[in-house]
């Protein structure tokens, strides 16, 4: 049966087409449970796909320096392209290598010690509180709610981590199947970089089909500008983070305080996310070392703030510059709201969501300006052409009444 395009031109094709759009909506919105469902179904099986193509997006920009720099005088550019994502491969590799090498048994053996001394840190915790409040009695001061407090978070702290190591097979196993799908992902992204200007022309080929000429241009320029501002935000987001848990780790390793590559990499890693990571990375590792030290906890706290106070007013200017200048109200309406739908990931691009759409505003806010302004201009336009016209007709009459004198001068100059 072929399709015939005159049966739009039916009365009774629109009314059908609403009728059985108002029962799918219906449909689906009395059956949002089952949708939902299917929908996470889809996204857990498509999981290695998104991380595929989250890896590619990320390393991109490294087999693209190494095209530009290492591989640029090449003459065949599709093997220059191959090298340089097989070089970018080897470095993210040796990394990662690095990172594990490095700072894994540390960390291994901070978590073991950590766990394991739980209960001795609770106990001098304990005995710190107690002495000082009979000092505090001494001077009159009753601190029995305060050591009340404290008794039942210890004991509350130490009964849960004793809990919950049986669950160290089920985090194992989970650890497991994240580190595969890690791998697959991985492998996924090396083929999504191999056929990266395939996958481009077929978008846009795609694209070009569903759009007009300048639609498809102003689109192109849309997404070229997110990408930029998320490529800029992640790259100087890393860096941060980076030096906030080196200067961190370089403060307790002079300080000789216990646990300093673990805590150094919490205080990294929260710094990532905007806003509440500092505050969630120093109250971690303010309660690891009240636990050892009160001491510790109080010069740690110390060189937070003023580590953070520079990162603010220093470090963050200095990396980010103007291009990621977004109001502080908008990052913490992102901040909730990515956090709310989206979770860690939403709170992590919350900065970058809110500079590209204060850039769509900007942008809807000045084509809709430009009209105006046109109409201004013509209405600027006509008025100094009326002026002109005005001062025309006055210099033509100017001349008409000297011609005037001029005559009846000569008619005077003849009766004489």
């Amino acid at each position: 049966m072929k399709f015939n395009r005159d049966w739009f031109q039916k009365k009774w094709v629109p009314y059908t087409i609403a009728g059985c759009a108002s029962v799918l909506l219906y449909v689906f919105l009395t059956h949002l449970n089952v949708v939902w469902g299917w929908i996470g179904t889809l996204l857990h099986i498509l999981k290695p796909v998104f991380a595929g193509l989250i890896f590619a997006y990320l390393t991109d920009p490294i087999a693209r320096f190494y095209e530009r720099t290492i591989y640029r005088r090449m003459r065949m550019r599709r093997l220059a392209r191959h090298l340089s994502i097989a070089t970018m491969i080897v470095t993210v590799l040796l990394a990662i290598a690095l990172f594990v090498l490095a700072l894994g048994p540390q960390l291994v053996q901070s978590i073991a010690a950590l766990v394991g001394n739980i209960g001795i840190y609770a106990g001098q915790l304990q005995e710190n509180i107690s002495a000082l409040a009979e000092r505090a009695e001494g001077s009159g001061i009753d601190l029995s709610v305060l050591t009340n407090v404290g008794d039942s978070l210890l004991m509350r702290l130490t009964t849960g981590i004793q809990s919950n190591l049986g669950n160290i097979i089920n985090t194992s196993y989970s650890v497991g199947t994240g580190f595969f799908e890690v791998v697959i992902g991985f492998i996924l992204a090396i083929y999504f970089q191999l056929d990266k200007e395939k996958l481009l022309e077929s978008c846009k080929r795609i694209l070009s089909k569903l759009l007009s000429r300048s639609r498809y241009e102003r689109f192109l320029g849309f997404c070229k500008r997110c990408d930029r501002i998320l490529l800029r935000y992640i790259a100087c987001d890393l860096l941060e983070g980076l030096i906030v848990g080196l200067a961190n780790f370089l403060f307790m390793t002079v300080m000789r305080m216990p646990y300093a590559g673990l805590i150094s990499l919490v205080v990294g890693v929260t710094n990532l996310a905007p806003t509440f990571g500092p505050i969630l990375g120093s109250a971690v590792g303010a309660v690891i070392l009240a636990l050892i030290n009160p001491w510790y906890m109080l010069w740690f706290l110390l060189f937070t703030v003023i580590l953070q106070t520079i990162d603010g007013y220093v470090i963050k200017p200095k990396l980010f510059g103007d291009t990621l200048g977004v109001s502080s109200l908008w990052i913490l309406i992102t901040i909730i709201v990515g956090g709310r739908m989206f979770g860690v990931s939403g709170i992590l691009l919350a900065i970058p969501f809110a500079a590209i759409v204060e850039y769509v505003g900007e942008e809807f806010l000045q084509k809709k300006k430009a009209p105006v302004d046109d109409e201004e201009r013509e209405e600027e336009v006509t008025g100094e052409e009326g002026e002109e016209e005005e001062e025309e007709a006055d210099e033509v009459e100017a001349e008409e009444i000297q011609e005037e004198v001029k005559e009846k001068e000569v008619e005077k100059e003849e009766a004489e």
